[in-house]
């Protein structure tokens, strides 16, 4: 495969695959395709927006959502600032999502939609680090204070990238190394608190190519996502 870490991967992969559709997704009963030149696009500008926020490499961002493709999206905004995603099950009540964002010490959130943000505002006052929550649904957008719609984010990457001392995108991305934390999966805390599994971008390159030698997969092949990406 001949990527070290995830965030090469995902470059790699946009680029090689620039007009292909990698994403897709029903919305009001019609397939919404992304091409890996829009897939791009969109990550670099949530991950410049995400630095517009104060998210700094080695900074923890919440992830809350059922599969869809932003869910996707804002893992690669998170991976390639050189920040840890702290994966949240959309299912958990909020004291459970408390815990996971407040052991994390996540800067933002990201929520897929208004159930989601109402559970992080009940408990946002025992949460000292989250500055921050994105959420998915454009129909939010001014309805809560410190709460921005993604596309919003986007903006906020846009303008952040245009002005000085920003950093090179490309450049940040080749100066995360393969033993950086990538990820935070919590347990289900069956016998007594959650505990965050620390997953590398090594952990997760080896998984890929152990996957890629036994199963028989190819460009041409289109995989759906049904268990939950959390």
């Amino acid at each position: 495969m001949g990527y070290s870490t995830i965030a090469e991967m995902f470059i790699g992969t946009t680029a090689k695959f620039g007009d292909k559709v990698l994403y897709r997704e029903k919305k009001e009963g019609r397939w919404q395709g992304y091409t890996g030149k829009e897939v791009r696009e969109i990550v670099e500008q949530a991950a410049y927006g995400l630095a517009s926020l104060g998210v700094e490499r080695g900074d923890k961002v919440g992830l809350i959502s059922t599969n869809c493709p932003h869910w996707a999206f804002s893992d690669y905004a998170i991976i390639t600032l050189g920040a840890a995603t702290v994966a949240v099950y959309p299912t958990l009540i909020p004291s459970q999502m408390q815990y996971i964002l407040d052991h994390s010490e996540s800067k933002v959130a990201f929520a897929q939609d208004e159930e989601q943000i109402n559970k992080v505002l009940e408990v946002w006052h025992q949460l000292p680090a989250l500055k921050w929550v994105v959420c998915f649904d454009e129909a939010l957008k001014g309805k809560h204070e410190k709460v921005l719609t993604f596309q919003e984010l986007q903006e906020k990457g846009r303008q952040y990238r245009q002005g000085e001392g920003a950093f090179q995108y490309e450049e940040r991305i080749r100066s995360i190394q393969p033993d950086d934390l990538l990820t935070l999966i919590y347990t289900s805390g069956t016998t007594g608190p959650p505990k965050g599994v620390m997953l590398t971008h090594h952990n997760l390159i080896a998984n890929i190519q152990a996957s890629l030698e036994v199963l028989d997969l190819d460009e041409n092949d289109e995989l759906l996502s049904f268990l939950p990406l959390s």
